[in-house]
């Protein structure tokens, strides 16, 4: 069977016109069938590994873990701005498979000494699961500097309102707290 296999590594990446501090290097296998795709240093530190099957209406199958993760790498990316620094550290696990126009999404973070708003937090637990735009945020909580923990609003929104740090301020104060 005909395959091409080999690495692929990154050079001198520019995003929204910033200069990335790190690259990335992919393995790859591609076939009239499928691609397969893995990296254990991908975007500075995260894994990913994944494959697009060609005989099956192209239904892709990614996978993304990250441990203790900088978030000051996603920020060229996201552009977090005052409403959610970048300080902090990430550790995640997400799962995409299915359609690439609308993949089933489930993933679990934990964001250690972070802030949103004008609130510094020990840590914060994000769970999200849904069709791509498309999510239903649930079972997440908020782990605050002085100890105290709040509930996130378990609700339906687009992936885009997670990176906005005012979405999490509402989300609390939707939220059935304990006293």
């Amino acid at each position: 069977q005909d395959a091409l296999r080999g690495q692929i590594t990154t050079e001198g990446t520019v995003i929204n016109w910033k200069p990335l501090p790190y690259e990335a290097q992919f393995d790859f296998d591609f076939s009239r069938e499928s691609f397969h795709m893995s990296s254990s240093n991908f975007l500075g530190g995260a894994e990913v590994s994944g494959r697009i099957d060609f005989s099956d209406d192209y239904n892709i199958d990614w996978n993304v873990k990250a441990q203790n993760y900088p978030l000051s790498n996603l920020d060229p990316f996201f552009s977090f701005g005052k409403d959610m620094g970048p300080q902090g550290r990430m550790d995640l696990t997400a799962h995409f498979r299915g359609s690439p126009w609308a993949p089933t999404v489930e993933s679990r973070c934990r964001i250690t000494d972070g802030w949103v708003s004008k609130k510094a937090f020990k840590a914060m637990d994000v769970s999200v699961q849904g069709v791509y735009p498309t999510v239903r945020l649930s079972d997440s909580h908020i782990l605050l500097q002085d100890g105290s923990s709040m509930r996130i609003a378990d609700k339906t929104l687009e992936i885009a309102e997670l990176f906005k740090g005012k979405i999490y301020e509402s989300l609390v104060n939707e939220a059935q707290q304990d006293t």
